[in-house]
């Protein structure tokens, strides 16, 4: 049994990272996939027109 943070489970893992790979825009992977959960939860909650141009409201 491993214990997982919530950034693993919700970014860094294999079947999340897989899904995001998806969609977050090549030209944002570094900055996506190198920041802490704060960061990255504030990013993405601030950033709700990174997906608008595949129809999707993030945030």
């Amino acid at each position: 049994y491993v214990k997982e943070d919530i950034i693993h489970v919700l970014r860094d893992c294999s079947a999340a990272r897989e899904v995001w790979g998806q969609v977050v825009p090549l030209r944002h992977n570094n900055s996506f996939f190198s920041s802490n959960l704060s960061e990255w939860t504030l990013s993405n909650l601030q950033s709700y027109k990174l997906l608008d141009f595949m129809g999707v409201n993030w945030a």
